[in-house]
């Protein structure tokens, strides 16, 4: 890869509703932070046209902190209907409206859920050629899509891509999209990412992992996740699954790593998710488990066991099913 010119900026795109405002502009610090001096970054958020006045004083917040965010206003309502899973929502949509919304040749479209460790300038210099989009391989995502012809082509995890715009236009992207949704739309498991591969057959770059260093947070080790971090080849990391950092039960050193990014951007109403829910506790001492810290795990279990009996005490009834 050849070396960004100091006269063309470095385009990244982040696509998100007001429920994924702050954790975008975490990721949006990261990159800020950790990119080289000499280069200058473009930032764009594409958000839905109902969020705009929310986020948009969100990015009145970042201006003070030096971070310039040229906000897009996207009518969302397209997706209203279309397939949805688990945690989520219809807006990661949104990044199938970026060709037509963003006047670039090319971007780098990044996901909320990732933090930037590196400089990510030397992604922008890939050479697409005719290639719609470069990305990593998905070794989750692949081998359990069930739309059809995907098969033997490396199936690409969406939430970092280098995205060739001026070709993704010249293909009718966006049309396109809106026809293998419709006709394909009870194969399509991991929602925009099925549709964006499907499109894409034979027409993607495959990049490195440590462009996407794809983490599931609950089946990592705290060591092997430091070893990573601290890895300078490892240009960004990505969480992956329902359980993200910002959530308090999540894998503690996880939780931590991100949070010193938050706490340095220190935006005023950024404040961790905190348990609440039984199976979030749940979650927790299991990942207590798992890492083998087992007086935490244990000490997690008895409080849920205390507060599940102290609820079958108040409702004055012990018919709970165990099967």
């Amino acid at each position: 890869m050849s070396k960004v010119s100091p006269n063309s900026p470095v385009t990244l795109v982040f696509c998100f509703d007001r429920n994924f405002a702050n954790y975008a502009a975490v990721a949006t610090f990261s990159a800020f932070k950790n990119k080289s001096p000499d280069v200058f970054l473009k930032i764009y958020w594409v958000v839905p046209s109902e969020d705009l006045c929310v986020i948009g004083k969100l990015k009145e917040l970042l201006r003070d902190k030096n971070l310039d965010i040229i906000l897009i206003k996207a009518e969302s309502s397209i997706f209203s209907d279309w397939k949805t899973f688990n945690h989520v929502p219809s807006s990661m949509y949104l990044r199938l409206l970026i060709a037509d919304l963003i006047d670039e040749d090319k971007v780098i479209y990044l996901d909320c859920d990732l933090l930037v460790l590196q400089d990510i300038g030397e992604l922008f210099t890939e050479n697409l050629g005719t290639n719609y989009v470069a990305g990593v391989v998905d070794s989750i995502g692949g081998p359990s899509t069930q739309v059809p012809g995907l098969s033997p082509d490396s199936y690409i995890n969406t939430g970092v891509m280098l995205m060739n715009l001026k070709e993704l236009r010249k293909n009718n992207f966006l049309e396109n999209s809106i026809a293998i949704h419709n006709n394909l739309k009870k194969y399509i498991t991991w929602g925009d990412q099925c549709v964006i591969n499907k499109f894409s057959l034979g027409k993607k770059t495959i990049l490195d992992k440590k462009w996407n260093y794809q983490i599931v947070t609950e089946k990592i080790k705290q060591l092997d996740f430091k070893k990573i971090i601290s890895d300078k080849n490892v240009k960004i990391v990505h969480f992956l699954g329902a359980i993200k950092p910002w959530q308090k039960w999540c894998n503690p050193v996880i939780f931590e790593f991100w949070w010193e990014y938050a706490k340095e951007l220190d935006l005023p109403y950024l404040q961790p998710q905190e348990i609440e829910q039984i199976q979030n506790a749940i979650q927790y001492a299991e990942i207590l488990h798992f890492n083998e810290s087992y007086s935490e795990a244990s000490e997690e279990k008895t409080h849920i066991i205390e507060v599940l009996c102290d609820y079958i005490k108040k409702n004055q009834s012990t018919n709970i099913k165990i099967s």
